[in-house]
């Protein structure tokens, strides 16, 4: 190491699909520590999750586990329960409530409140360069015609709570003023 902060790539929602799918392949290969904030009141609670995580992505660990760690954590809660973590210059919003029948607060409550939450996580997080933002590709909602990565607000009307919310966690992002991308992927 030169004498700056290790590279540390934070991920929220990696016990989700997105995520988890995320964490094994950073894990392949070597590269930044991984740090994933996950939903437990304690550190105890916090490693049962990250062993749960692991049993459903391996048999057998790799020994890369070892730049895995997880931190207990509130993505709702104001400042997410992290203090400033040195090191993290990536964080990758995987987290969100993916269901279509929530109601219109629960769902905003979930992935625009989670959003608003994270994006002040990452102003003060000390060596912050960059957020990814995974969104879905269904904020296009009922929009017809082509829809394209630098479309946002075309009038499109929402089939669901989901959609909706996700749509309004991009408007966050893109209003932050920090440097972020926004990631759609679709099913």
């Amino acid at each position: 190491r030169d004498g700056s902060p290790a590279r540390v790539i934070l991920i929220t929602g990696a016990t989700g699909f997105v995520g988890m799918s995320l964490v094994a392949r950073l894990l392949e290969r070597d590269g930044p520590d991984l740090v994933l904030p996950v939903r437990a009141r304690d550190v105890r609670e916090a490693e049962g999750r990250r062993a749960e995580l692991l049993s459903r992505l391996y048999d057998e660990p790799p020994a890369a586990v070892q730049r895995l760690r997880v931190v207990p954590s509130d993505l709702l809660a104001p400042r997410i329960g992290l203090l400033a973590l040195p090191g993290v210059r990536t964080v990758v919003h995987c987290a969100a409530s993916v269901s279509f029948t929530q109601s219109l607060p629960d769902a905003r409550h979930v992935n625009v409140g989670g959003t608003a939450n994270v994006l002040d996580l990452c102003r003060t997080l000390p060596d912050f360069e960059h957020l990814v933002h995974v969104s879905t590709a269904y904020v296009a909602g009922r929009a017809t015609g082509e829809f394209g990565e630098d479309d946002h607000d075309v009038g499109q009307a929402f089939r669901n709570t989901y959609e909706q919310s996700k749509w309004e966690a991009e408007q966050l992002v893109a209003r932050s003023g920090l440097p972020a991308c926004i990631v759609r992927p679709s099913i």
